[in-house]
């Protein structure tokens, strides 16, 4: 009898076992499926969001500020094709008008990266400067060869605040958006009517 007992309880634990062994292999499965998911649709190609900032507070209505917004992350070499990108304004809007756009650097102009420009002062640097829709970045890094700039025009006295911008893009398997760029805080001098 204790015979029979032990035969039906090491078939009860083998009965149990096997639900929950298909269980966690079905999630172990599923976790993978998702992070799979979540890094296709997630392309880090650029560093992230934050951790600089940039500024004008002397602008003129009409007037346009440039800023240099996005570096490679961690690599150097290959290409991305930009799809569409947005402006991040978190204060503002009203005041200002937003462009993405892609600068080529000029091979003589001898700079690192784009920082900052006003006005046509951008095209000292930048020999081609193109809208980003449907572009392909250049991620060479040393020296970098191309960058998304962020043009910035005043269209009223007042202050824009900019919190990075968002870019859809693909990057070899992966293709999706990320957040990057800086900080960015353009406001009209009291000249102009600034508040």
């Amino acid at each position: 009898r204790s015979r029979h007992t032990r035969y039906i309880s090491v078939t009860g634990v083998r009965a149990c076992a096997l639900p929950i062994l298909v269980a966690v292999l079905a999630a172990a499965l599923l976790g993978g499926v998702v992070y799979l998911a979540w890094t296709w649709r997630h392309p880090q190609a650029f560093t992230a969001a934050g951790g600089w900032g940039a500024g004008y507070r002397e602008a003129e209505v009409g007037q346009t500020f440039y800023v240099g917004m996005t570096y490679p992350r961690d690599r150097d070499g290959g290409h991305v094709t930009l799809h569409d990108g947005r402006v991040d304004v978190v204060r503002g809007g009203d005041v200002a008008e937003t462009a993405l756009l892609l600068c080529t650097l000029d091979a003589d102009a001898n700079v690192g990266a784009i920082g900052t420009y006003v006005d046509d002062s951008i095209h000292d640097d930048c020999a081609e400067l193109v809208p980003i829709e449907g572009a392909r970045l250049d991620l060479h890094y040393a020296p970098l060869r191309q960058q998304v700039v962020m043009a910035v025009t005043m269209v009223q006295p007042g202050r824009v605040k900019v919190a990075g911008i968002s870019l859809d893009y693909s990057d070899r398997w992966q293709s999706g958006t990320q957040r990057t760029g800086g900080e960015v805080v353009v406001s009209t001098g009291r000249g102009s009517g600034g508040r």
